[in-house]
């Protein structure tokens, strides 16, 4: 597997980020859910991350707008768009 080391890890994040659906997924809560995720460094969790929101699209939102105390930064799948014919 020299060419995509991380490339489980991508799987599993995906999966855990589409069962979360619009509560969205923090770092930290992968990092709780996916032991391998959580075995990596900062540097490879960074480029994990990049490569989500290559292949899958993922995007990053504050979640807690309006709020006291230290911001949420969630990930999410997007909604599929709608298809016009």
């Amino acid at each position: 597997m020299p060419g995509r080391p991380h490339q489980p890890i991508c799987k599993a994040a995906n999966a855990k980020n589409k069962k979360a659906a619009r509560r969205g997924m923090t770092e930290a809560g992968l990092g709780n859910r996916i032991s391998a995720f959580d075995a990596l460094t900062l540097r490879d969790r960074g480029q994990v991350m990049e490569k989500l929101v290559a292949d899958y699209g993922i995007q990053c939102r504050h979640t807690n707008k309006g709020q006291r105390g230290r911001p949420r930064m969630a990930w999410f799948i997007p909604a599929p768009e709608a298809v016009e014919d």
